[in-house]
């Protein structure tokens, strides 16, 4: 057989196969046309769009990424066509929302840490959200204030002054934001001049420490007493025998600081801590005699002033009269 006779022969059999092998594929498509379930079905629309996605309206979320514990802090949402908004504060209380479709909100966190605010804005047949990390600090410690002018009976809250003096008040270093309460003088420096005229004034210092933005306070107490008025006058300062003896200011002030010595501040190796404080010492049992100082601190510390303390062994009485010998003083017998 020729190959021109066998292809004659064979190409009626291989047209009628691709004949049935389209006819197959097109039943298959139309098959799947009419079929629902492949059908690709459209997806509902969520009810939170975020902004930017899925067609929602944008809003932005405004306020402090920081703020204080305890102190409100205000936030605000903006969205075009929004008509009402719904708040979420992690951690923190909402105090009240401003406005009539409640787009801004007063919020207060209670402890130091890391939350999120969430806002939802209704926009016409959208919504959108937004949220925000806020960061809530703790006031930093309180400081000390120190002070510039000549003052005594220290502390680190409160000094003694003299009558008709001042004392400038320092903020703690590296504070800012001053604000002082009670009277006095603002100087440029952030200094508060205090003058007060009698008893016990209180003033109180408003400030910042950074990069903390809270603010916390100090205070400071400034004491007013008259200068002291000559020295002092001591009463029991003598006995007989060996013992102890309680000595006494007949002229304390009941405002001024009385402090014991049993050396003199000019002297070598003068003790700078105090036997005892107060308008009377008890010394321990003496048989001899001996010198104490004694200091008054009233706006200002005086240097001490001597003590003498005399110590009688003997008393002779003859008759109707007696004399006091000295202190180790022996008479020949009679």
């Amino acid at each position: 057989m020729s190959f021109l006779s066998y292809l004659q022969r064979v190409t009626p059999v291989c047209l009628l196969v691709v004949s049935l092998l389209s006819s197959v594929t097109a039943q298959a498509q139309t098959k799947r046309a009419l079929d629902p379930a492949s059908v690709s079905q459209p997806q509902p629309a969520s009810l939170l769009v975020p902004p930017g996605e899925g067609g929602g309206t944008q809003i932005t979320l405004s306020g402090s990424s920081q703020v204080c514990v305890n102190s409100p802090a205000s936030f605000t949402s903006i969205g075009s066509g929004c008509s009402s908004w719904y708040w979420e504060a992690d951690g923190g209380t909402i105090s009240q929302t401003t406005s009539s479709d409640r787009s801004t909100a007063v919020i207060t966190w209670s402890q130091p840490g890391t939350y999120t605010v969430f806002a939802e804005a209704y926009c016409g047949d959208n919504s959108s959200s937004a949220s925000r990390t806020i960061t809530v600090v703790a006031p930093p410690t309180p400081e000390p204030i120190r002070i510039l002018g000549n003052a005594s009976q220290l502390s680190a809250t409160s000094a003694t002054i003299c009558e008709g003096s001042s004392l400038e008040l320092v903020p703690p270093a590296g504070s800012s934001g001053w604000n002082w309460t009670g009277t006095g003088e603002r100087l440029t420096n952030g200094n508060y001049r205090v003058a007060p005229t009698a008893g016990s004034t209180t003033y109180t210092l408003t400030y910042t420490i950074s990069p903390n933005p809270c603010t916390t306070s100090s205070s400071f107490t400034v004491k007013v007493v008259p200068a002291p008025q000559g020295p002092v006058v001591v009463d029991n300062t003598e006995r007989f025998g060996p013992g102890p003896l309680t000595l006494s200011i007949k002229n304390a002030n009941p405002g001024y600081v009385y402090s014991w010595y049993d050396t003199n501040d000019n002297a070598p190796g003068a003790n700078s801590t105090p036997l005892a404080q107060g308008s009377t010492f008890t010394t321990p049992s003496l048989a001899q005699n001996k010198t104490y100082f004694v200091s008054t601190n009233s706006c200002y510390a005086s240097t001490r002033e001597e003590v003498p303390v005399t110590i009688r062994l003997v008393r002779i009485t003859a008759g109707a009269r007696s004399r006091q010998l000295p202190c180790g003083y022996v008479t020949a017998p009679p």
